[in-house]
This record gives C-alpha cells, sequence and structure tokens, in this order.
C-alpha cells in the first residue's frame, strides 16, 4: 500500500469527500514526522513509505498540535528545536490525543541535560541525528511491541476489574439470600463461597486452593482445641471468608511482586474492614462469624496487628485460629512477592512468634498438627472437586423445583 505524505496545508484536500480520509488498515500505523529541516523530513518521509506506513508531516509546533489533535499519531518523530519553540512541549498535546503514542525525539543536541528533560516530559526515546536508518526499522517495531503490550494490559485490566464488579455484585446479593432465607442457609453459603472463589480467583490464581486449605485446616486446629464439632464447622465454614475484603485492593497493589510502600500497606490493611463491610451487619451465627474472622484475623496477641489493636483474648477465639493458619499457609505457598518457604522455616517463624503475634495456647495445639496438615494437603484437591459435585448436584435438584 503506498503511504499518503500529509501536512497541515494538504488537509483540507484530504479531508474533501471526493478524496476520502487518509485509508488506514490493519498493518500500518500511523506516523507523524515534525521537523522544519526540508530535506530530512522528505528522507524520513521516504523511509516510513516503504516500511508501509501512513505518515503525516509538520515543520513547526502550532502545525504539529493541530495534526495530533486531529489524527491523533501512534508514532511521533519530533525534532528537539523547531523554529516556533522546544519540541518536548509538542509531547503533553500528543499523549492527551493517544495516552500510548510513542514519541521519539530527534536532535544533534546529544547533552545530558536535554536528553533527560525530553524523558522526563515522556519521551519514549532519544535519537542522535543524523539517523542510523540501519537500525530504526528494529527500534520501531520494539517500540510498537511496546505499544500494543501496554493497550492490551490495559484493555485487560479494565475486563478484570469489570468481572470483580460483577462477581462481587453476584457475592452481595447471595449473603443477602443467606440472611433472608433460614432454613436454606446450607445451599446458599455453598453458592457464596462459591461466587467468592471466582471473585478471588481474578485477582490471586492460588486464591481458591487457599481459601479451601484454610477452611480445611481451621476445622482441625479448632477441634484440637478443644471445640465441639459444631463450632469448629462453624468456624471452619466462616474462615473462607477471612480475605474477600481483598477484592476490594487495587491490583497494583494487591499484586505488587515487591515490598509495599507504607502508603500501599495502609491499604493493604483495609482489606479486614472492608470484608467486614461486604459480609454487613447480618444476624445469623454463620455471617457473624464471617465477619468476626475477616475483622480480626490480622490482630496480634500482642497489640501490634490491625485494624483495631487489639490483644490477648480481646481477640476472638475465631480470629486467633485463622491467624497462624492463615499464616502458615502463606509461608509455605508461593506469593507473588515471595518463595513458598520449607515447613520446618515455616514452623521456625511461628515458634518465634509465639505471644507476640499468636496465641501460646493455640500454637500449643497447632505445632504438632503440621505433619497431619500436610497430609491432608496433599489430598485436598479430591475433596474440592467432591465439594463441587456435591454443590452441583444440589442445585440441580432446586432447578428440578425439589428444593434443597
Amino acid at each position: 500500500m503506498e503511504a499518503r505524505i500529509l501536512t497541515l496545508r494538504d488537509k483540507p484536500d484530504v479531508l474533501d469527500p471526493s478524496c476520502g480520509e487518509p485509508e488506514m488498515t490493519g498493518h500500518s500505523h500511523l506516523v507523524l514526522v515534525v521537523d522544519d529541516d526540508g530535506p530530512f523530513l522528505g528522507l524520513m518521509c521516504r523511509f516510513l513509505e516503504r516500511l508501509d506506513y501512513e505518515v503525516l508531516q509538520a515543520a513547526t509546533l502550532e502545525e504539529a498540535v493541530e495534526i495530533a489533535k486531529e489524527f491523533a499519531p501512534e508514532i511521533a518523530f519530533v525534532n528537539g528545536h523547531l523554529p516556533d519553540g522546544e519540541g518536548i512541549h509538542l509531547i503533553r498535546p500528543l499523549q492527551e490525543a493517544d495516552p500510548d503514542v510513542v514519541v521519539l525525539m530527534t536532535s544533534a543536541n546529544r547533552s545530558l541535560q536535554f536528553v533527560l528533560a525530553a524523558m522526563r516530559e515522556g519521551a519514549s526515546d532519544f535519537l542522535s541525528k543524523p539517523l542510523e536508518f540501519d537500525t530504526l526499522e528494529e527500534k520501531l517495531k520494539e517500540h510498537l511491541a511496546k505499544r500494543k503490550a501496554r493497550i492490551e494490559s490495559r484493555n485487560y485490566q479494565k475486563l478484570l476489574e469489570e468481572a470483580v464488579a460483577t462477581r462481587t455484585m453476584e457475592l452481595g446479593e447471595a449473603l443477602d439470600k443467606l440472611s433472608r432465607v433460614n432454613d436454606q442457609m446450607s445451599a446458599s453459603y455453598a453458592e457464596a463461597l462459591e461466587l467468592l472463589h471466582r471473585a478471588a480467583a481474578y485477582r490471586d490464581d492460588d486464591t481458591g486452593h487457599h481459601v479451601s486449605r484454610i477452611r480445611l485446616f481451621t476445622r482441625e486446629l479448632a477441634l484440637a482445641h478443644g471445640l465441639g464439632a459444631e463450632q469448629a464447622e462453624l468456624i471452619a465454614q466462616a474462615s473462607a471468608m477471612h480475605d474477600i475484603g481483598k477484592i476490594g485492593i487495587p491490583d497494583q497493589i494487591l499484586l505488587k511482586p515487591g515490598k509495599l510502600t507504607p502508603d500501599e500497606w495502609e491499604v493493604m490493611k483495609a482489606h479486614t474492614t472492608i470484608g467486614a463491610n461486604i459480609i454487613g451487619g447480618k444476624k445469623t451465627p454463620l455471617l457473624d462469624m464471617c465477619r468476626e474472622i475477616a475483622l480480626t484475623h490480622h490482630e496480634k496477641w500482642n497489640g501490634g496487628g490491625y485494624p483495631a489493636g487489639l490483644a490477648g483474648e480481646a481477640i476472638p477465639l475465631a480470629g486467633r485460629l485463622v491467624a497462624i493458619v492463615d499464616v502458615f499457609d502463606a509461608l509455605t505457598h508461593a506469593r507473588v512477592y515471595k518463595p513458598a518457604f520449607s515447613t520446618e522455616k515455616a514452623i521456625q517463624i511461628i515458634e518465634e512468634s509465639r505471644g507476640s503475634h499468636f496465641d501460646p495456647r493455640i500454637v500449643e495445639c497447632f505445632l504438632p498438627l503440621i505433619p497431619r496438615l500436610k497430609e491432608m494437603e496433599a489430598s485436598f484437591d479430591e475433596e474440592i472437586s467432591a465439594e463441587v459435585l456435591s454443590l452441583h448436584a444440589r442445585r440441580q435438584k432446586h432447578a428440578a423445583g425439589e428444593g434443597i
């Protein structure tokens, strides 16, 4: 396809209905070349035409700003010094027209001050004149690939956020149903749990398995601590909701691979109160327990936890039980910010946190359980599969009018 060379003065003809808009295809990109050097402009346009790019050109800052507003080029070669101003003043108008525009500053001025000023303003790269055309084609491909990746990432993020919002709404509806229909509590909880898994899975690939292990391990620890089977089961079921508030934490914080800044950490800590607010003040034993665990599973025995800084037995027992199970599971499995620790290393950390982070009596109950918990973890996939099949069977019965 033959690329068109356009200038601002050409625009009335280009937009004439008889000749139509500049033809754009999925195989071409729109490039703006801004330079007051006529021979350089011609050389660049011929080079880009050979590569099958659509080309616009401007000799002044004023012309370039108008073209940027009208055509939103994907790539711009901008001379550092133009007759009516500095080239870096064009970067912002270009970004306003297309946030992902690739801006390549061109200049014979190789001073560090000039290069840094251009990069701070938002330039994608600096090309020293005379240009090395032998490598320019590959450089263009590299920048276009980065541009494409940014656009795809943003579109994926948007879809992700929409999906999470949908799942959160579904979860809220399921919880409302749970509070209204007491005789369907078991089935409603299963539906809410499934929605939790689906919502959380959009934020963290391993969250579904993490929740299942927490539920499994919490039940065993509650029994070992001396609770009856009914109370242990209630706490175990409610433990699945311990991190539901994380669906309200931004991805750039929740999925950050490195250490959080103090401000980011404050946002992350809010998942406890967010979770409690999502669950709400429903007056059923199960939902009350869900809210209690979501709110208190990061409190510490010595009062150094969050969100309320509770200490000792002021922390509800369910929160103390889930706290140690949650930490053990986090230590022994990889997260975006850390690799998995060995079981021995996790035991050492928990023992060192006895009486500071964790209730000493619960630590005494938990440590002897670890070999059994690791055995259960090895086969917990089978239990999850059976649970899903059971849920589907109950739903089928309900759909057939048999009730649950």
